[in-house]
């Protein structure tokens, strides 16, 4: 990763963070730290996620399956 996809990486997630958490203000459902906590998990694993090109293949591609017949 160069500078530019970090430091895209850290305003994306500092930006939702102030989103989120201003939601979570006005619903008063937990505390600010579990909604940061929360919020960090979920928010890392989507980036990481996307970040690998996770969603760039399709998951439900079909794929040709040989049963067996191929040579070993």
């Amino acid at each position: 990763m160069d500078i530019r996809s970090i430091t895209r990486y850290l305003l994306v997630l500092v930006a939702t963070f102030f989103i989120l958490n201003g939601t979570f203000a006005l619903l008063n459902q937990a505390n600010s730290f579990l909604n940061f906590a929360g919020f960090v998990l979920i928010a890392s694993w989507v980036l990481l996620v996307v970040g690998t090109k996770g969603f760039t293949k399709l998951p439900l591609k079909k794929r040709k399956h040989h049963n067996g017949n191929t040579p070993s």
